[in-house]
């Protein structure tokens, strides 16, 4: 479901920014609304490049967990609260017998500031606290007698920036780059040799600006 959730937002976000680029000239017209915020909300367009471009899907897939993204900036001082999320589920039959469930889910939010770079150009910097939780279970009790879970939840926070191209004065297209340090636990139960784990880790994560996102101003 949240696949063609996924589908379903970033086709109509790409459809409006084809009718708002072709109509851009026709609203110079009318004179723009005084705003005090600006609304931004975003979805990250990478698997719908890689159908455009027909490229391989065994490619390297982007880290940026994020799939849905929010902003909410006030436009005189730039200065903003954001918010980015992403779920991944799955459910599936394993070959050898058995079944495999996993989620995941991960949640950002942050505090940043815009800057102006040219009428095109706008870019920001600022910190997140994120959250990042992984819940996995493997049922082979028909087939080989025994269940596995794994289950992981990790907090940390790290700063941000981004950089975006106005497309037209509702449509953008940007990128991110992130350096997050996160800690917590990965617990392991009913593993084959029946030793349960409970494990502190912590983790260093440098997300590159590989991941694109088209956004929408409100």
């Amino acid at each position: 479901m949240i696949c063609h959730m996924k589908k379903i937002l970033t086709a109509t976000l790409f459809c409006l920014a084809v009718t708002d680029i072709g109509y851009a000239q026709d609203g110079a017209a009318s004179a723009p609304k005084t705003r005090e915020f600006d609304h931004i909300i975003g979805v990250q367009i990478n698997e719908l490049t890689k159908q455009i471009l027909s490229v391989n899907n065994t490619s390297s897939t982007a880290a940026n967990p994020y799939l849905f993204t929010y902003n909410l900036t006030e436009r005189s001082s730039g200065l903003g609260f954001r918010l980015g999320f992403g779920c991944n589920f799955i459910s599936k039959s394993l070959d050898g017998g058995g079944k495999l469930k996993s989620q995941s889910v991960d949640i950002r939010v942050g505090f940043e500031k815009a800057f102006k770079l040219s009428d095109k150009w706008s870019a920001g910097a600022g910190i997140d606290l994120v959250l990042k939780n992984i819940d996995t279970s493997i049922d082979q009790n028909s087939v080989y007698g025994y269940n596995t879970g794994f289950k992981s939840q990790k907090l940390g926070a790290g700063p941000m920036g981004w950089l975006r191209y106005s497309l037209s004065k509702r449509i953008l297209i940007g990128t991110e780059i992130s350096m997050y340090y996160l800690s917590g636990t990965e617990k392991t139960t009913g593993s084959y040799y029946g030793n349960d784990t409970d494990n502190k880790v912590a983790e260093f994560r440098f997300n590159l600006p590989v991941a694109f996102f088209l956004s929408l101003k409100l």
